[in-house]
């Protein structure tokens, strides 16, 4: 099961399936996202524009302790507190293009 502080940010995303593109140079950040979505989104068959949209765009390490910030981007679980876990990013890929959620839902 997905906690809900990691699923809520990609399913926003999704709501609003955006594009922006940013105007400065990527962060190591951006570059781990692409490679992530290129590797192990892509290349695993998602095909969801608006889940390859929300995978870009929910920054991971942003919902893992500091400890495992780095590895936030990799093709594997980590904990997050309490027993929990977030799930590895192509799980969460998989899982919310199943779900076939469309702009106007909520």
């Amino acid at each position: 099961m997905i906690p809900a502080r990691a699923i809520i940010p990609i399913v926003t995303a999704i709501a609003f399936c955006s594009c922006a593109k940013q105007h400065q140079s990527p962060s190591w950040s951006d570059i781990k996202r692409k490679e992530m979505v290129a590797q192990q989104i892509v290349s695993r068959g998602i095909t969801d524009e608006c889940v390859i949209d929300a995978m870009l765009a929910v920054e991971r390490h942003k919902f893992v302790p500091d400890q495992y910030e780095k590895f936030a981007y990799d093709d594997y679980p980590l904990p997050i507190g309490e027993g929990q876990t977030i799930s590895q990013p192509y799980i969460v890929a998989l899982m919310t293009e199943l779900v076939n959620l469309r702009q106007a839902d909520r």
